[in-house]
C-alpha cells in the first residue's frame, strides 16, 4: 500500500549534511523521558504494598533530587557532550528501494532496502511514504546521528572497577536517556526547519509516543533492520566528524549513538515488520 497521492512535499533549507557541536545540554535535557529514567534504567519501581500516592512521594523526594545531581555532574564535569550529524537529500521510492540521489537530483548516489509487512492487511513498507520514481515529483528524506560522546563511557568504566555499581547503574541510565532525548531534539530541529512542526504536542512526553507529523525509524529497528545499511549512511552523513565510527559488525561507537532515517509524510507511523 503507498501513501503519497496528494501530499505536499517540504523544501529543506539545504540540501547534503551538517555538524552541529553547540546544543547546550539543558536543551537535551528537556526531552528526557522521566518515567523511563527512573523505572526502567534506574529501577525505581513501586513496591508491593505502596500506594500511587506513597511512590509519587518517595520519587518526588528521593529520586528527583539524584536526578538533579546527575544532571549537574554531568554539565559541570562534561560527561555527556550532545552531537549531531544530519542532512537531507533527494529521494524516491522504487519499490521497497529508497533510492538517494546526489545534489544534482538526477544521479543515484546510495540505494537502501526496507522489508515489507506480510503480516498485516496494509503490507506497509518504509518506502511507501516517499514519491515513486513513476512519479514526476522528486522526494525528500531526512537522516540523523545523535551521540552523547566516549567521555560518559569512561566514568561509567571508572565506576564499575572502583565497583561503585549505585554510581554506574544512574550514569549508565543518564547515558542511555539523555541519547534518546537528544534524538528527539534534533529530530524536532528537523520538524522545524521543514516546517512541518506545527502538528506537534506542546507536550514533551507526548512527542516520546509520536504526536508530531512523519516518523523516525533507527537503523535496527524491526522496519528498518538491515544493519549494513550504515556503511551506506557513513557516505552520506561523514559521520567521523563528530567521532563516531563504525565497526566491522555495524555497531556505533561510541556506544550511546543511534542513527535514523527522517520520514515527514504526514499519514508515516512507526509500524513493525515480523522477520520473515
Amino acid at each position: 500500500m503507498r501513501f503519497t497521492s496528494h501530499f505536499p512535499i517540504p523544501t529543506p533549507p539545504f540540501y547534503g549534511a551538517r555538524v552541529v557541536t553547540d546544543i547546550s545540554l539543558d536543551q537535551v535535557y528537556n526531552y528526557i523521558n522521566p518515567v523511563v529514567l527512573f523505572r526502567v534504567q534506574w529501577r525505581y519501581r513501586r513496591q508491593q504494598g505502596m500506594s500511587q500516592h506513597e511512590y509519587d512521594r518517595f520519587i518526588e523526594r528521593e529520586v528527583v533530587p539524584i536526578y538533579q545531581h546527575y544532571k549537574q555532574r554531568c554539565m559541570d564535569n562534561g560527561w555527556l557532550r550532545p552531537l549531531v550529524v544530519y542532512g537531507y537529500f533527494h529521494a524516491r521510492s522504487d519499490g521497497d528501494d529508497l533510492i538517494i540521489y546526489h545534489a544534482d537530483a538526477q544521479t543515484e548516489w546510495v540505494r537502501f532496502t526496507f522489508p515489507r509487512q506480510t503480516h498485516t492487511e496494509e503490507q506497509r513498507c518504509i518506502t511507501d511514504y516517499f514519491a515513486s520514481v513513476d512519479s514526476i515529483q522528486m522526494d525528500v528524506v531526512g537522516f540523523q546521528l545523535v551521540t552523547v560522546g566516549s567521555t560518559i563511557t569512561e566514568v561509567m568504566q571508572q565506576a564499575m572497577t572502583e565497583g561503585n555499581e549505585r554510581q554506574y547503574l544512574h550514569l549508565q541510565g543518564m547515558a542511555i536517556e539523555t541519547t534518546e532525548a537528544l534524538e528527539e531534539y534534533a529530530h524536532r530541529q528537523i520538524r522545524l526547519e521543514l516546517d512541518i512542526a506545527a502538528e506537534d504536542s506542546p507536550y514533551v512526553l507526548d512527542l516520546f509516543h509520536g504526536s508530531y507529523q512523519g516518523a523516525r525509524f533507527r537503523f535496527g529497528d524491526a522496519a528498518c533492520p538491515d544493519l549494513a545499511a550504515l556503511n551506506k549512511l557513513w557516505r552520506l552523513l561523514e559521520p567521523g566528524r563528530i567521532g563516531v565510527e563504525l565497526s566491522g559488525d555495524f555497531q556505533l561507537t561510541p556506544e550511546n549513538s543511534v542513527a535514523a532515517i527522517i520520514l515527514h509524510h504526514p499519514e508515516a507511523r512507526i509500524f513493525n515488520v515480523k522477520p520473515s
